[in-house]
Protein backbone atom coordinates (compact mmCIF):
# COMPACT_ATOMS: atom_id res chain seq x y z
CA UNK A 1 0.00 0.00 0.00
CA UNK A 2 2.72 2.52 0.95
CA UNK A 3 4.56 1.80 -2.30
CA UNK A 4 1.51 2.76 -4.31
CA UNK A 5 1.16 5.96 -2.34
CA UNK A 6 4.82 6.74 -2.86
CA UNK A 7 4.51 6.20 -6.62
CA UNK A 8 1.36 8.30 -6.73
CA UNK A 9 3.09 11.09 -4.85
CA UNK A 10 6.04 11.03 -7.27
CA UNK A 11 3.68 11.08 -10.23
CA UNK A 12 1.92 14.23 -8.99
CA UNK A 13 5.21 15.88 -8.03
CA UNK A 14 6.62 15.39 -11.53
CA UNK A 15 3.43 16.65 -13.19
CA UNK A 16 3.17 19.65 -10.87
CA UNK A 17 6.78 20.58 -11.65
CA UNK A 18 6.15 20.24 -15.38
CA UNK A 19 3.14 22.55 -15.15
CA UNK A 20 5.17 25.15 -13.23
CA UNK A 21 7.94 25.11 -15.83
CA UNK A 22 5.39 25.47 -18.61
CA UNK A 23 3.60 28.39 -16.95
CA UNK A 24 6.82 30.19 -16.00
CA UNK A 25 8.06 30.04 -19.58
CA UNK A 26 5.18 32.32 -20.65
CA UNK A 27 5.63 34.96 -17.94
CA UNK A 28 7.56 38.09 -18.89
CA UNK A 29 10.64 39.15 -16.97
CA UNK A 30 10.17 41.62 -14.14
CA UNK A 31 10.45 45.24 -15.36
CA UNK A 32 12.52 46.09 -12.30
CA UNK A 33 14.95 43.26 -13.06
CA UNK A 34 15.24 44.29 -16.71
CA UNK A 35 15.90 47.91 -15.79
CA UNK A 36 18.52 46.86 -13.25
CA UNK A 37 20.21 44.94 -16.10
CA UNK A 38 20.28 48.20 -18.12
CA UNK A 39 17.83 47.00 -20.77
CA UNK A 40 15.27 49.85 -20.86
CA UNK A 41 13.64 48.77 -24.13
CA UNK A 42 12.93 45.31 -22.73
CA UNK A 43 11.74 46.89 -19.49
CA UNK A 44 9.22 49.05 -21.33
CA UNK A 45 7.97 46.09 -23.35
CA UNK A 46 7.54 44.03 -20.21
CA UNK A 47 5.64 46.87 -18.52
CA UNK A 48 3.35 47.22 -21.53
CA UNK A 49 2.65 43.50 -21.49
CA UNK A 50 1.99 43.31 -17.76
CA UNK A 51 -0.11 46.48 -17.61
CA UNK A 52 -1.86 45.85 -20.95
CA UNK A 53 -1.39 49.45 -22.00
CA UNK A 54 1.12 51.42 -24.03
CA UNK A 55 1.14 54.38 -21.64
CA UNK A 56 3.66 53.30 -19.02
CA UNK A 57 5.79 56.44 -18.94
CA UNK A 58 4.80 57.42 -15.38
CA UNK A 59 5.48 53.93 -14.05
CA UNK A 60 8.74 53.70 -15.98
CA UNK A 61 10.05 57.02 -14.66
CA UNK A 62 9.28 56.04 -11.06
CA UNK A 63 10.81 52.61 -11.52
CA UNK A 64 13.89 54.21 -13.08
CA UNK A 65 14.28 56.45 -10.03
CA UNK A 66 13.87 53.49 -7.66
CA UNK A 67 16.41 51.35 -9.47
CA UNK A 68 18.88 54.23 -9.48
CA UNK A 69 18.36 54.84 -5.76
CA UNK A 70 16.48 58.11 -6.09
CA UNK A 71 13.21 56.91 -4.51
CA UNK A 72 12.38 54.34 -1.85
CA UNK A 73 8.97 53.37 -3.26
CA UNK A 74 8.17 52.12 -6.74
CA UNK A 75 4.41 52.77 -6.66
CA UNK A 76 3.68 56.15 -8.22
CA UNK A 77 0.83 58.23 -6.93
CA UNK A 78 -1.48 59.33 -9.70
CA UNK A 79 -3.21 62.66 -9.13
CA UNK A 80 -6.13 63.65 -11.32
Amino acid sequence: MWRRLSLLDRFFLIHRSAVQVLVLSFLPESPRWLLALHTPAECLESMRTLRRTNDVSLWYSHLFDVVNGLLSSYIPSVHH
